[in-house]
């Protein structure tokens, strides 16, 4: 074959099916890392990461020097077990329940509004532990129709609708595909938190 009738690999990428579904499984890691990473930012205090599966999310944000404890908090014994398997911290406490728990500053739930049945659960949660403030993400297309673990899709109004004793004060749309919302309870907005 002459150099001419060479396919020009450089041109074209060949990727394997199994390459392929790996660097799709990366891509999936790295946005949530993303996510965590934006949201403990915001963190302070005593913060409750809500619905925080394997506890990655909660490690992440229990590093941020303005976090003074951290409750990682699942309804699922088997991330639960992971989480304090892989993922230890000195003001790190995985929880099954968040009754035990007094006030907490900031309430944060990456990705798990959507799968939640009854909407009520998670401004509950703040109102019990009179939180102060809410960071949440949820995907902003449309997921139902192929995620049966997914009850919604939200549009942002919904949330700020759900999370009505809070003003949302700031937003963060993360690639098109998802959006975090930074809420503060209406009668703290302005001071210091």
């Amino acid at each position: 074959m002459t150099d001419k009738k060479r396919v020009n690999l450089n041109e074209r990428l060949y990727i394997t099916k199994s390459q392929l579904e790996e660097q799709e499984r990366e891509f999936i890691l790295k946005r949530h890392i993303e996510r965590y990473s934006l949201a403990r930012q915001f963190a302070e205090g005593i913060t409750l990461d809500f619905g925080c599966g394997g506890g990655y999310g909660s490690y992440l944000m229990a590093l941020n020097p303005d976090v003074s404890k951290l409750y990682g908090y699942d309804k699922d014994l088997h991330s639960l077990d992971f989480a304090k398997e892989q993922y230890k911290w000195d003001s790190l406490e995985y929880v099954y329940d968040t009754e035990a728990i007094g006030n907490i500053d900031t309430l944060v739930a990456i990705e798990v509004v959507e799968h939640i049945k009854d909407k009520s659960v998670i401004p509950i949660v703040a109102k019990k532990h009179n939180v102060k403030k809410v960071v949440i993400s949820y995907p902003t297309k449309k997921t139902t129709h192929y995620n049966d673990k997914h009850f919604y899709d939200f549009e942002r109004w919904q949330l700020e609708q759900m999370f009505g004793e809070y003003k949302l004060v700031d937003s963060f749309n993360l690639w098109h595909e998802s959006e975090l919302l930074v809420f503060v309870r209406r009668d703290l907005v302005g001071r210091n938190i």
